[in-house]
């Protein structure tokens, strides 16, 4: 039974694929399935079923050659192998990114309310007016990216935003966004602690990180920090985005492994995990780390109740009342 539904999502989803170089598709990078590979085993069996002709395939064949002997591939001595790395985000990379920017926007419909003028009360709601998304083959941008809503601040300075904060209920753990940490002074970010030994002593390197997600493989935590042996100390306060119970999980690796988080609401620790919270209460918390190598890291994260889309709205809505314009950045996402 299992082999002839394989079987028949891998014909599905080869006959799909068969479309998609009908469509004009030439490249095919694999997908998350384990049916892949579509374009290098299917295209003589669709050719023989008239599914899609020699000289498609043969097209998209040269289309992709040519651009590989365009970006030298094929060269002996790479054409672009002497460019330093020092040249991206140069003022041209950054001018031609905007001029990018200003090309891909579309306007499908103005009914005169544009342009609009900057003497107007403006309200920037959505999910993704703060938010700087990138692509998965992107790298750590050079430049300062900027949201839509710090653009529209520059172009626009007394501009209102509401954050949408509502968030879907998670089951299973999850990271912690960098939006919820807060520290002890309420801003964001959390106090973070670097001590060059593995026992929390001495004076330690102090800085101000977005949250307690660290990775640092065969990397020392802190530049100042070249011991092979040290601890950490992350102390902050999470915002709950909404009312109800929440769970906390460490994740963590490294030798020796570290100490589970203690999170202190209120003067007592929580209960096996979990803890009640209503929407917008702050909860300290306070998680110690040392390790040494296996590449350490260490994570804390949660489990989040179910919140209200009603409620989430109510504050957009109070502050829409009151504005002249409301630009609404929507679309794809994570909540």
């Amino acid at each position: 039974m299992c082999l002839t539904v394989g079987y028949l999502i891998l014909k599905i989803e080869s006959v799909i694929n068969t479309r998609t170089m009908n469509a004009g598709v030439d490249l095919e990078c694999g997908s998350y399935s384990p049916y892949e590979h579509f374009f290098a085993y299917f295209p003589e069996e669709q050719i023989a079923a008239g599914k899609v002709s020699e000289e498609r395939v043969d097209e998209a064949v040269r289309r992709v050659l040519i651009a590989r002997i365009k970006a030298g591939q094929f060269e002996e001595k790479q054409p672009f192998a002497d460019i330093p790395l020092s040249v991206i985000g140069c003022e041209k990379h950054e001018a031609l990114s905007y001029e990018a920017a200003v090309k891909s926007m579309v306007l499908l419909k103005n009914n005169g309310i544009l342009p609009l003028s900057e003497d107007k009360k403006i309200l920037v709601v959505g999910s993704n007016a703060a938010v700087c998304a990138f692509g998965d083959y992107s790298g750590k941008p050079v430049n300062a990216p900027v949201s839509p809503v710090d653009g529209i601040r520059k172009r626009v300075p007394d501009v209102s935003f509401v954050r949408w904060d509502h968030v879907k209920a998670q089951s299973a753990f999850t990271e912690i966004p960098a939006h919820v940490y807060c520290t002890g002074q309420g801003e964001k970010g959390i106090e973070a602690s670097f001590y060059a030994n593995a026992h929390y002593t001495g004076f330690p390197q102090k800085r101000i990180d977005e949250a307690v997600n660290y990775a640092w493989r065969d990397r020392y935590p802190d530049p100042l920090i070249t011991t092979k042996e040290f601890s950490c100390v992350f102390r902050g306060a999470l915002i709950a985005p909404n009312t109800g119970k929440y769970t906390f999980r460490l994740s963590a690796g490294g030798h020796p492994k570290c100490c589970p988080p203690e999170l202190i609401p209120d003067g007592s620790e929580y209960d096996n995990g979990e803890i009640f919270l209503k929407k917008g209460e702050k909860l300290p918390f306070l998680v110690r780390y040392s390790g040494v190598s296996g590449e350490p890291y260490v994570k804390l994260e949660w489990t989040v109740p179910a919140g209200s889309e009603e409620e989430a709205f109510t504050e957009e809505v109070s502050a829409a009342r009151d504005a002249d314009a409301v630009i609404a950045v929507l679309g794809l996402g994570t909540e």
